[in-house]
């Protein structure tokens, strides 16, 4: 019931914006036609028929039948009409009168809005909350497509739903957004003035980049859809096209994204990211410092004596332990900060837009809440002391993942070496590090 009323009130708005925009376009259309009536221009002619194609299609798109009805009569009267000569009056007598159908039938269907919007403000799902849309299910999606009505009600859309959108309608643009952002999805027209979407989806494929594409298209022939599913889109909805059901594809496609990317960036068995996605993360995040100016830095962590916890108790209650260590971990962690298993019992946290100095203060704060938390499995007793060590380094934009790794480490050893239990940053002791 909540989900229906939220796709209600998206709607509703939709429909708003659409018939305010296009009543406001009716006094323009008959400024244009007036100017095409004394010079025969032929752009005016072409404005005249995007006028009835837009309100034809938006039109069938929000269900308003009478509406797109008109729009198609009279854009298919344009094409018929576009050498005008003797019988000029006559054209223009209808072109006038199908823009005051147009406008009529606008008005009318906003006074049928009234009545849907107070049913709708009865409704206590009224408002569609945002911040309902957990924070890890808020995505980054593109959409790509040189008709600006497409970009602007879709982008309208999903915004409502909490996610962050990307509009251009440069095939070109888009490539080079997809390259610099962690794009999740990708809604393409397939004709489009540059590159088309299957070379765009080829693109993808040759760089190797994983990103769902569904191709939002007015091209119906079977064929093309049979390629595109056949070379790997992963949906294929037509223009004139119902919002709710798009809305529904997408985010059944970012779903099953992200339960793939769970299955190949996760270690499965604690829930952190694994080693090649550190890898990935690690050069985005430092193309952040090139592009935003932010600071980075990495710590290395590993358990302090873990093998005897290991012998004395058993691998369950180790990997308990794991399972608690990375429970609280992320109590201190931000959104943007990471954390990734490397092995074992050694993980890996990037800090997003933390120097050294605020990296070093948060696993400090972590440390010794490890040192006073009492791990206890099931019904053992006593209950299971540990500690840690911890090594910390900044990145630079220049660093080579193997260099920062390499200096966690060296900090990580020089941690054990000391007695165990404390966090060493780079930059403090590089000098006296080998």
């Amino acid at each position: 019931m909540e989900n229906k009323s939220k796709f209600a009130r998206l709607l509703y708005k939709s429909k708003i914006s659409f018939i305010e925009k296009y009543n406001l376009e009716t006094q323009d259309m008959l400024d244009i036609l007036l100017n095409y009536r004394i010079t025969l221009d032929n752009k005016n002619h072409e404005d005249l028929k995007n006028f009835f194609y837009a309100i034809k299609k938006i039109g069938s798109m929000f269900e308003f039948e009478r509406l797109s009805q008109v729009g198609g009569m009279y854009e298919e009267y344009l094409n018929t009409t576009k050498n005008i000569t003797d019988d000029s009056h006559k054209v223009f007598s209808n072109i006038i009168k199908g823009i005051g159908i147009v406008k009529e039938e606008l008005r009318s269907l906003r006074m049928e809005l009234i009545k849907e919007e107070n049913i709708l403000i009865s409704d206590s799902n009224y408002y569609i909350d945002n911040e309902k849309t957990e924070e890890n299910k808020r995505k980054k999606i593109l959409i790509l497509d040189d008709d600006v009505l497409t970009l602007n009600i879709i982008k309208d859309a999903f915004e409502m739903r909490g996610h962050s959108i990307i509009t251009t309608s440069k095939s070109y643009d888009a490539i080079k957004i997809i390259t610099e952002l962690d794009i999740d999805l990708i809604i393409s027209d397939i004709v489009l003035p540059e590159l088309d979407g299957f070379k765009i989806l080829e693109l993808l494929k040759r760089k190797n980049m994983h990103v769902p594409v569904i191709f939002l298209t007015a091209k119906q022939v079977i064929q093309d859809k049979i390629e595109a599913l056949s070379k790997g889109v992963d949906d294929y909805i037509t223009k004139p096209f119902n919002l709710e059901e798009v809305i529904a594809r997408v985010e059944r496609a970012l779903e099953r994204n992200d339960n793939y990317k769970a299955r190949i960036n996760r270690d499965t068995f604690t829930g952190a990211y694994n080693k090649t996605y550190f890898e990935k993360k690690i050069k985005e995040y430092q193309n952040n410092i090139k592009t935003d100016g932010i600071k980075l830095s990495v710590a290395f962590v590993d358990i302090d004596k873990f093998k005897e916890i290991n012998d004395n108790y058993g691998h369950l209650v180790g990997d308990f332990i794991l399972k608690e260590l990375i429970s609280e971990l992320k109590e201190h962690l931000e959104d943007k900060d990471l954390i990734f298993r490397f092995g074992g019992d050694e993980f890996i946290i990037l800090f997003f837009n933390k120097d050294e100095e605020a990296a070093y203060s948060i696993m400090e704060s972590f440390r010794n809440s490890i040192i006073n938390k009492k791990f206890r499995y099931n019904e053992l007793k006593p209950h299971i002391n540990i500690s840690i060590s911890t090594g910390i380094t900044y990145v630079s934009e220049i660093d080579e993942t193997s260099m920062i790794i390499e200096r966690a480490d060296k900090c990580l050893y020089r941690s054990k070496n000391s007695g165990r239990n404390s966090t060493i940053c780079y930059s403090k002791v590089k000098n006296k590090l080998n």
